[in-house]
């Protein structure tokens, strides 16, 4: 009788736990809200279902009201995410059961699907440009302007090598030339090129930082003639290397401040035009659906071994582009200001300009390698010294192709 009452017992707690687990395993919660978002600010939605009353319900350690009597409810859960994952975990309790499940909000910034774009380690751009000038000599009010087209052409190219999750190693090159389709000004004609390597590590204590050296050559057509071998030819006129450091702050979901500082150190044909260049630039760029825009300004100086060069400059600009299915509307403004620190031993003036551009046009989207660009320039130089001044302005179109 004894054995029997204990078998009996045995067979009670068995069906007991297992009732207990088939509960268990009935109680049901469902992410019903997005798991990818690109806002930080939303709501954390999950349906929760069970074969009895909830008892408490929390989510992330916060307890939910639930409904008396209820078995089955929705949770509205408003949320602030970081960038990246975010975790949520949901915990259910009623009368003869708990259970805990995690979900994941993964929360994609701008800048995270622009880097994501940019997983090809290589990366490569060629711009062909046509600008059509009214004044391509600059000449002054008191000269004759003298109308004239050329034709620009920019190779950009670059190689990066993952180091981290989220930091890289960088080499990019730049090579930049126009050709004057007036054959009469070819003397104008000017090649740029860059090499730099940089570091780069994204999401640093919230920051993205960039760093790095490289050097720069800008080259004019040879003009003398005494040198036949080099005439026509480009030949370096400014040769410079760079260090430059600088970190973007991304902030309140869709701005970003960015701070640069560079130093160049520079030689030139002469001597006296050997020297260093210090600049910093500060940024805010905003972002708005399709609407971006852009303010900054910077601060140029400079010391030569040739004093008279000693320059000190600022320049402060704006831009805003409205992108609508494929086109893209754009307008900018710049208003550079220099002034030599020395006075002009000639005139005994202390030599300021002054040069102010807008500029507004459209790009269109042609394909995902290829974008067209027509846009209108203005250009405006003031000048304590008359002769240096002048207006000119531009049409321009530029095809790009990228890869």
């Amino acid at each position: 009788m004894v054995i029997t009452l204990v078998l009996m017992g045995s067979l009670q707690n068995r069906l007991l736990a297992q009732q207990t687990t088939e509960v268990m395993g009935e109680t049901l919660i469902m992410q019903t809200s997005s798991t990818k978002v690109e806002q930080s600010d939303g709501v954390f939605v999950v349906e929760v279902s069970a074969f009895e009353p909830f008892l408490v319900v929390k989510v992330n350690g916060f307890a939910q009201m639930v409904r008396p009597g209820a078995d089955w409810q929705v949770f509205e859960v408003p949320y602030q995410l970081k960038p990246g994952d975010n975790e949520f975990v949901v915990f259910v309790q009623t009368k003869n059961s708990e259970k805990q499940e995690a979900f994941t909000v993964t929360y994609t910034t701008q800048e995270m699907k622009e880097e994501q774009e940019q997983i090809d380690p290589l990366s490569l751009a060629f711009v062909l440009g046509y600008t059509q000038s009214e004044n391509m000599l600059q000449a002054n009010a008191q000269t004759t302007k003298k109308p004239a087209a050329r034709l620009d052409a920019i190779l950009i190219s670059g190689y990066r090598y993952t180091l981290l999750a989220n930091a890289g190693l960088s080499l990019k090159f730049l090579l930049k030339a126009d050709h004057q389709l007036d054959r009469s000004l070819s003397h104008r004609e000017t090649g740029y090129r860059k090499l730099s390597l940089e570091y780069d590590h994204q999401r640093l204590w919230g920051t993205n930082l960039t760093t790095g050296l490289g050097q720069s050559v800008f080259s004019l057509k040879g003009t003398d003639t005494t040198k036949p071998s080099t005439l026509g030819e480009f030949q370096a006129s400014t040769r410079s290397v760079f260090l430059f450091a600088g970190v973007d702050v991304p902030f309140a979901g869709n701005y970003v401040a960015s701070v640069k500082i560079q130093l160049d150190m520079q030689t030139g044909q002469s001597a006296g035009n050997a020297g260093t260049v210090t600049a910093s630039d500060l940024e805010l760029r905003m972002r708005f659906g399709g609407f971006y825009t852009k303010v900054g300004a910077d601060q140029k100086s400079g010391a030569f071994k040739d004093a008279s060069n000693n320059t000190s400059s600022s320049t402060t600009k704006a831009s805003a582009r409205m992108t609508w299915d494929s086109w893209t509307p754009h307008l900018s403004y710049q208003s550079y200001n220099q002034k030599y620190l020395q006075p002009n031993a000639v005139t005994g003036l202390q030599v300021q300009n002054r040069r102010n551009t807008s500029s507004f046009g459209v790009k269109y989207r042609w394909s995902e390698s290829l974008l067209l660009d027509l846009y209108a320039k203005q250009i405006d130089v003031s000048s304590s010294e008359a002769l240096n001044a002048y207006s000119e302005n531009q049409v321009a179109a530029q095809i790009m192709w990228s890869y």
